[in-house]
């Protein structure tokens, strides 16, 4: 929830508001998050090799503007799991601070077992992409998933570390075709498709608080163009976009692209133009249905 009210906020609107409002916790949230989504954009997206040392001293100033935020937020709820997630994110960009990465959602855990946005965080952050492994990754969502309940969304997190490995053949190994062959791989198929269905077929209506989770099945069901699938997942999303899982490449084209297969069946060609993604709704949009 916080990551779709936070997707378009920059840091100078985040920064007046909290200034306007010193002592409103909900906007110090979206501070935290809108602080540290810029340690990721100040870093890149490149190999550690390949980044020079001005990114890597901006990911560094927003690593501690965010922990001064989530300090503050800490403070004022220290069972509150949001602030120790936004840590934990913070903490994950430098192989330094991975120990503590595992404190932070040891403690986002602790104060809440089944928060979906903990377990994610943490698939993310041991994955390979960020010095863990594939099975680390794989391992942080299989367990969440044996602790979860019924109907809630942690099998999104099983997506997302599949997305993360397919991500990394086909991003970081440049190997398309090893990429294609995991899409298709017999065991990743049926381990996804029958948390997704079990997941869609407890799932009777739209919830606000699911909107970003779903994109991950959507993401990964238009890669591997299973189009009934693909459809079932967007229907949850209400027509709201959340750009992580389409961001191998120019996320708002490769989204567009995926609503128009699952409205035509049809992929677009070499040379075809993406539709235009339909508009993004707000937060207020919400609150008007």
């Amino acid at each position: 929830m916080v990551s779709l009210a936070a997707e378009d906020l920059t840091e100078d609107v985040i920064n007046a508001a909290c200034a306007a409002e010193p002592d409103a916790v909900d906007l110090k949230l979206l501070r935290a998050y809108v602080l540290s989504n810029m340690i990721g954009k100040s870093r890149g997206s490149k190999r550690a090799d390949d980044t020079t040392d001005e990114q890597f001293q901006g990911a560094a100033y927003y690593v501690e503007a965010t922990l001064a935020c989530v300090g503050e937020l800490v403070a004022a709820d220290p069972g509150d799991p949001l602030p120790h997630v936004q840590a934990l994110r913070s903490f994950m960009v430098f192989t330094q601070h991975h120990d503590y990465v595992k404190k932070a959602y040891e403690a986002a855990i602790q104060a809440a077992p089944n928060f979906v946005g903990a377990h994610m965080s943490m698939v993310n952050a041991q994955s390979e992409k960020w010095c863990g492994s594939h099975a680390e990754s794989l391992q942080v969502a299989r367990s969440a998933m044996s602790r979860s309940r019924l109907g809630d969304d942690t099998p999104s997190c099983l997506f997302m570390a599949h997305l993360l490995i397919y991500e990394y053949i086909r991003g970081f190994q440049k190997n398309a075709e090893g990429a294609q062959a995991y899409l298709k791989n017999p065991q990743v198929v049926a381990e996804l498709n029958t948390a997704f269905d079990q997941w869609a077929g407890m799932t009777q209506q739209v919830r606000r608080c699911s909107v970003a989770y779903w994109h991950y099945p959507a993401a990964w069901y238009y890669y591997s163009r299973d189009r009934n699938r693909l459809r079932r997942a967007l229907a949850f999303t209400n027509n709201t976009y959340s750009s992580w899982p389409w961001n191998m490449g120019n996320a708002e084209k490769i989204y567009a692209n995926a609503l128009q297969y699952a409205e035509t069946g049809e992929l677009p060609g070499k040379k075809a133009v993406a539709p235009a993604p339909p508009p993004k709704k707000g937060l207020l949009d919400w609150f008007k249905r």
